[in-house]
């Protein structure tokens, strides 16, 4: 049987407590009290418990109504009732315990209502909705709603997913899922162990949002102003995003710092960073890698093809053929880019987008804009013009491979400037990379296109395959060549250039040292010292400022005799006396150790061989035996 009451101020407690309407007002003098009392400030849901003076008795205060269905209840506030279950407090004007679960029979219970049209309903047990508006409704036990319309429902009561131990804590806070954690106004949490703090939303199992992200996935993470498009796909799963507009788009990706990208299990770290190639990393501020495995670390570095890496500050790791493009559209492999059967140009751009369209399929059209306006405004590139260009605004390397590419070689009055034709060795290098990859740029405005090309330092060139520029300015434009030091050029295969300031054009040949030039028609030749200038083929220059004047020829030798290294013919045929001339063999090459006014001398040369056949040198004990005898 219910009783009505009212509530009253007891001075003795300090407290509000509703007593019956038969009771006597609260002085001094009371003796009695004849009604049963409650201090509602003194109750406690834990273990269903509640502080009462007569169980199994429903309590109705101030036009609140507890139904026929519930026991030991209170309703208090006009309009709130409790409909159902047991030990459920309705308080506030329009506050409701009510419903059961899908099957009918647990009924809403050790429940608490408390806010203007506060609500819990949907069969559950230990539930608390604090705050105007604020919503219970799930058949799970202990979640808790506080806030201005804070709501925790089931996450599919069809399928008895229900809500187990959640929060949503602020106005308009929403979870959705067992252990589920919504903290902040408007803050929504859909999925099991999910968790969105401050105006966020994530939809996603095992999943987190804060500070005003979207994150749509499983197993994931989004931290600060970013978004997730796709909350259906799974292909999101395991990613992670972290800094104002960070995105990632594919499994276990990882985007952290402002507006950085990730796609396809890449990571990029830093400010506005680009990671679009599988197992790629971009890190530091503004970077860029495209394809498999590829890295770039430092400042506006850009690794764009299979496995390369790009280190430090704006160097370039990238098949040759994208220097003249924007890049935004280069750096994607494509096995068949270079075939017969391919007339159409690969596009990069059109590649990413088509791949995010497979990714997001409906959702892609509203993206589209988004992705490719910021690919071309934050990738930035230079155009083609006819043209390749290295580095923009490059002071240290001169913009362009052009057939006038000036060099200066040499100091002072030595001083000579080479107009070298280098399109030519860009085109025969750039026909050799098909499939080049693996490049590396390790330092500052570096350029790596060959395949397993390496450009190391500041301002190095390496476009051969197998090639490596290192050092300063220096440039690596053959396959197999090495530039090493400052301002070195190699053009010629197979070629190597240790020092400052030198430049080999053929092939097979080295120069160490300074200020050296080997020019063209200068194969197979070595030259060690400084100011060494040549063209002629096999020979060997020891020494600064060592020339030759050429190939020179014996004194004609008596008809009679053999010399070694000479053959016999005729001079002149029509000349009968010239007969028998003995003339030298082609010349392969020369060894020069100096140059007119400044020869050197061959010092401890051992002993040649004496014979009719020898070719070999002679000392100077030798010639003086001869001499004495």
């Amino acid at each position: 049987m219910n009783k009505i009451f009212k509530s009253k101020f007891n001075t003795r407690i300090g407290a509000w407590v509703a007593v019956s309407e038969l009771a006597r007002g609260f002085t001094k003098n009371s003796r009695a009290l004849h009604a049963t009392a409650i201090v509602l400030t003194a109750f406690s849901l834990g273990g269903g418990q509640v502080l009462a003076q007569a169980q199994n008795n429903n309590f109705e205060i101030a036009g609140g109504v507890v139904e026929a269905g519930a026991t030991n209840s209170l309703a208090f506030g006009k309009d709130a009732k409790v409909k159902t279950g047991e030990l459920n407090f309705a308080i506030g004007k329009k506050a409701s315990i009510e419903g059961t679960d899908p099957s009918g029979k647990l009924k809403t219970r050790w429940s608490l209502a408390f806010g203007w049209s506060a609500k819990v309903t949907g069969g559950g047990k230990n539930n608390i909705a604090i705050g105007q508006e604020s919503l219970i409704n799930t058949s799970g036990n202990d979640n808790f709603a506080f806030g201005w319309g804070a709501k925790v429902e089931d996450l599919d009561a069809s399928k008895q997913k229900y809500s187990t131990g959640s929060f949503a804590l602020g106005s308009y806070a929403s979870a959705k899922g067992d252990k589920v954690f919504a903290l902040g106004h408007n803050s929504k949490a859909v999925g099991n162990n999910s968790i969105a703090i401050g105006n966020s939303s994530v939809q996603g199992n095992n999943s987190v949002a804060i500070f005003g992200s979207v994150n749509g996935v499983d197993n994931s993470v989004a931290i600060g102003g970013h978004v997730r498009y796709d909350p259906k796909s799974p292909l999101n799963n395991n990613s992670t995003a972290v800094g104002y507009g960070a995105n990632t788009f594919g499994w276990s990706s990882n985007a952290l710092g402002y507006q950085s990208i990730s796609f396809r299990e890449g990571s990029a770290q830093g400010y506005r960073n680009y990671s679009f190639g599988k197992f790629s990393s971009s890190i530091g501020a503004q970077n860029i890698t495209v394809d498999t495995g590829s890295s770039a670390i430092g400042f506006m570095n850009k690794a764009l093809v299979n496995r390369s890496v790009a280190i430090g500050a704006s160097n370039f790791a990238g098949r040759a053929e994208f220097l003249g493009q924007s890049d935004v559209e280069a750096g994607y492999y494509d096995p068949n880019w270079h075939s017969a059967k391919s007339t159409k140009k690969f596009n990069w751009l059109n590649a990413i987008t088509s791949d995010y369209k497979k990714l997001y399929g409906e959702v892609y059209s509203d993206k589209k804009n988004w992705l490719e306006s910021t690919l071309y405004i934050w990738m930035g590139g230079v155009n083609r013009e006819g043209k390749v260009s290295f580095i923009e605004n490059n002071k240290y390397i001169k913009k362009g491979l052009t057939d006038n590419h000036e060099v200066t070689i040499g100091e002072g009055d030595a001083q000579k400037t080479l107009t070298l034709k280098l399109t030519k060795a860009y085109t025969d290098a750039l026909q050799e990379q098909f499939y080049a990859m693996h490049q590396t740029s390790v330092g500052s405005q570096n350029v790596a296109t060959g395949h397993k090309s390496s450009a190391i330092g500041f301002g190095n060139v390496a476009i051969g395959n197998y090639s490596a520029a290192v050092g300063y300015g220096t440039m690596a434009l053959a396959s197999n060549s090495l530039a090493y030091g400052n301002k070195t050029i190699v053009e010629g295969k197979n070629s190597s250039a240790f020092g400052q300031q030198i430049y080999v054009a053929p092939q097979n040949s080295m120069a160490a040292g300074s200020r050296n030039l080997i020019l063209e028609g200068g194969e197979n030749t070595f030259v060690l010292g400084s100011d060494i200038e040549t063209n002629l083929a096999n020979s060997v220059f020891l020494g600064a400022n060592s020339k030759s004047e050429g190939y020179g020829k014996p004194e004609d030798a008596p008809k009679d005799y053999q010399w070694a290294g000479v053959v016999k013919e005729e001079t002149d045929p029509a000349t009968p006396s010239a007969d028998g001339a003995r003339q030298a063999t082609k010349t392969l090459g020369v060894v020069s150790v100096g140059s007119a006014g400044n020869e050197r001398q061959i010092q401890h040369v051992a002993a040649g061989r004496i014979n009719k056949d020898s070719t070999d040198a002679v000392n100077g004990s030798q010639l003086f035996a001869v001499a004495d005898d």
